[in-house]
């Protein structure tokens, strides 16, 4: 009886979290809109001189480590799916959550994401 509570409670929560990730799906692509991310997302560089196209690696990877799901959309709809896909396998570092996450969204082995392949010489002193 147990395990058949616990079954559907994970279902149930299941189904919310990808509820949540189809929301972004209901605007329209590559929206003309000028993107405005917040400003506490690049705390330590000049915003005005951020290049969304040159930059896309960048941008994209502050969002997804710290950004809110309102950014997720934003830069969802500036950059598309499979731009998004090919600049998180490139990214150096990715915590260990967010590259599952991502794993998972995508359908990518982790072992396709380089910050899986290339860790850090460095070890951290705690894993938060």
């Amino acid at each position: 009886m147990a395990s058949t509570h616990l079954r559907v409670k994970t279902k149930l929560y299941a189904n919310f979290i990808l509820g949540i990730l189809k929301i972004d799906n209901l605007e329209s692509p590559k929206s003309k809109r000028v993107m405005t991310l917040p400003s506490y997302l690049f705390w330590d560089v000049d915003v005005s001189s951020l290049d969304l196209e040159k930059n896309a690696r960048f941008i994209i990877h502050r969002v997804i480590q710290k950004g809110s799901l309102r950014d997720w959309c934003l830069i969802k709809n500036k950059y598309g799916t499979p731009r998004i896909r090919e600049e998180i396998l490139m990214v150096r570092d990715l915590d260990d959550k967010t590259l599952h996450f991502f794993s998972v969204y995508f359908g990518i082995n982790k072992d396709r994401f380089r910050c899986y392949t290339m860790k850090q010489s460095i070890p951290k002193h705690y894993n938060y």
